[in-house]
């Protein structure tokens, strides 16, 4: 199982394997990189050690992912320039949950983006890599 959640303030978007959303409480983030590429790559880094510390590493290209797509999400929408973009990433019977928290009250909206659009596709890309695996 692969899990994802992304939150934004006290919003969570979920994923789950059996294509049935669902919510948790708040939880504050476990760890803050900066709201630039560079904190996505870090961001990355620190999953990837965390996936092959806890043994999982083969769910790496995966997490990894999902976690870049949501990270670029808060980027582009929910971040001002110098904020943080808060993680957590948590161990799950079988899987893991990615939590990506920024400074927006607003939810993320999936949408689906036309052909010749450049953006707009990442929780879609989120959805197809957590949904059904």
């Amino acid at each position: 199982m692969s899990d994802v959640k992304g939150a934004r303030g006290g919003t969570q978007l979920s994923a789950r394997r059996t294509n049935q959303p669902f919510r948790r409480p708040y939880t504050p983030p476990a760890m803050f990189w900066p709201a630039t590429s560079e904190g996505v790559r870090r961001a990355r880094a620190e999953l990837a050690r965390t996936l092959a510390k806890w043994g999982v590493a083969c769910l790496s290209p995966d997490a990894e992912l999902v976690l870049s797509e949501l990270m670029a999400n808060a980027l582009a929408h929910g971040c001002l320039p110098g904020d943080h973009v808060g993680a957590s990433f948590l161990r799950a019977t079988g899987g893991v949950i990615v939590e990506v928290h920024d400074s927006s009250d607003a939810a993320p909206v999936l949408r689906t983006a036309s052909s010749d659009e450049e953006c707009g596709r990442g929780l879609a890309i989120v959805e197809a890599t957590t949904v059904g695996n």
